[in-house]
Order: structure tokens, then C-alpha cells, then sequence
């Protein structure tokens, strides 16, 4: 492979990743820039369905203010994009290297002495960060939420087996699915439903969500309180997590299905937030 930005010695260092994209089924560029906005070359680059995976091969690995300024880029457009730094085993990391790469989110891959290339640090991917809406309260969810974030949101890759993107999202759904039991038992408590809270803990999720959205479930024409629209966000939701599992064929459906993800977790922040809020208006009703 011809070079002509890369550096000799790091030469070999992109050989060995770049046999080991094309393994996992990438077409490869080399030395070519993400977008005709950005200047900056890495050494590697994979773009497929508006997914990029961007690679820069360094023999003392660093990273520089022309990095840091394709970061800054990455963020500030929201590009769907993972960024390394890949380097061989005999590299040495100082304190001050590892915390840039920690505070930038870019990612490491180390190539080992027999060529394989082992992924050491996960990058973050600008636009698979969820954020919460603004003004939305969880109550006394609020810390459960934010461990979901926390996890959904902490470094993953395409290319790595470490990916919690799918537990958080997870765990967020048991969250939706408790407050909705909880808001049906309340209802029931307070006379509200035609159904017992003992009937009412043996329903299922999507049972529960059509008991909430139902008038003929309600006593003296009460309204209902959730309403069709957030009837539909939940059941939505709730395939979303039985579909959690389910395997891809192709990468183009892995890309799809991480994008996926993060709208789900954030259309789970907001389902929180509107049981939470229904909850503590009709817990103060008399």
C-alpha cells in the first residue's frame, strides 16, 4: 500500500488495521479526509451508510492539535463516527496521552507483535450520545436514569464484543415498565380501575399499557390517562426491548440498529418523565 502522508515507521502499524477492517467486510480508503469540509487526513478511513470509522496510525502515539481538531468537528456536527489512534504494543502511553484520549473520546487500537490488532480503548460516537430534553424530571428515578445514560453513553464500538449500549437501553425499559405497573396500582388503589392491584401485578407490560389507555376499564366514566399517542410511544418502546436481541445479517443493519437505540433511549427518558409526572398528579387528587 502507497502512502504519503503517513509516516514510515507507523506504515506497518496501518498495514496491520487495515487487514484487519477488511476482515470484518469494510471497504478501506487511505489518507482521504471524512467530508471536503475537513482538511485533516487520517490514515485510515471506512464510510459506509453514514457511519465512519476513522483510524490514525502513529508510531509515538499522541494526541496532537490537528486531532483534536477533527474532534471538535465530529462533535460539533454530530457526525455518526468512530475515531482512533492505533499504534503497536512496543508504544509507550503517558498519563497525559491516556487522559486526552479520555477527555476527547477517541479510541485506541493496539497492534499486537503476531499483526492481529487488539481494540484497547472504546471511542465515543458524537451522534449516538442520547441527551435527555431539557426540564425533564424523572423524580425518584432521576439517579436510575442517569446510571442508564451513563452507560448507554460511555465509549463503544462496531468493532468491539464491549458494548453496554443494549443493557442500558434495557434496563431503561424496566424503569417504563415499573412506573406503568406502579402509576395501574395507584389507579386501582385509589378506586379509579375496575381492576384490583392483585389482578392488575399478574398483567403484562403491553396488558397494563391497554388497561391505562382504556375507558371500559375505568369507573364512572373516568378518563383515561394515558392518552392514544403515549399509548402508541409505549408499546413502541416496549417492541423496541423484545427486539433487543435479535440478530443482524449485515453491518448496514448493525449501523441501523445503533442509531436505533439511541432514539429509543431517548424516547424512554420521555416516557419517564410523562408516567412520573401522571403518577404525582393523580397521587395529589383526592
Amino acid at each position: 500500500m502507497d502512502y504519503i502522508y503517513t509516516p514510515e515507521e507507523a506504515q506497518p502499524i496501518a498495514d496491520a488495521v487495515r487487514k484487519f477492517l477488511l476482515g470484518k467486510k469494510y471497504d478501506v480508503q487511505v489518507e482521504k479526509a471524512i467530508t471536503t469540509d475537513v482538511q485533516y487526513r487520517t490514515t485510515l478511513l471506512v464510510t459506509k451508510d453514514h457511519y465512519s470509522i476513522l483510524v490514525d496510525a502513529q508510531h509515538k502515539p499522541e494526541v496532537d492539535i490537528s486531532i483534536k481538531d477533527l474532534v471538535v468537528w465530529l462533535f460539533s456536527n454530530a457526525q455518526c463516527a468512530e475515531l482512533f489512534i492505533a499504534t503497536d504494543r512496543s508504544a509507550s502511553f503517558s498519563g497525559k496521552f491516556l487522559r486526552a484520549l479520555d477527555n476527547t473520546g477517541i479510541g485506541l487500537m493496539i497492534v499486537e507483535e503476531d499483526g492481529s490488532v487488539r481494540i484497547d480503548r472504546n471511542p465515543k460516537n458524537p451522534a449516538l450520545i442520547a441527551k435527555p430534553e431539557p426540564g425533564l424530571k424523572f423524580g425518584n428515578y432521576s439517579k436510575q436514569v442517569e446510571l442508564c445514560l451513563r452507560k448507554f453513553n460511555s465509549p463503544s464500538s462496531l468493532l468491539s464484543e464491549d458494548n453496554q449500549r443494549k443493557d442500558a437501553l434495557r434496563d431503561l425499559c424496566e424503569i417504563v415498565e415499573g412506573q406503568t405497573e406502579k402509576l395501574s396500582v395507584l389507579l386501582s388503589n385509589k378506586g379509579y380501575l375496575i381492576r384490583d392491584e392483585g389482578t392488575i401485578k399478574k398483567l403484562s407490560w403491553n396488558d397494563q399499557i391497554n388497561l391505562l389507555a382504556s375507558r371500559n376499564q375505568y369507573t364512572s366514566n373516568f378518563t383515561p390517562v394515558i392518552i392514544e399517542s403515549l399509548k402508541i410511544d409505549l408499546h413502541s418502546f416496549r417492541d423496541a426491548r423484545n427486539k433487543l436481541d435479535h440478530k443482524v445479517r449485515s453491518k448496514r443493519a448493525e449501523i441501523a440498529r445503533q442509531q436505533q437505540l439511541t432514539e429509543r433511549m431517548m424516547m424512554g427518558t420521555r416516557l419517564v418523565a410523562n408516567l412520573v409526572s401522571i403518577f404525582n398528579s393523580m397521587k395529589r387528587r383526592k
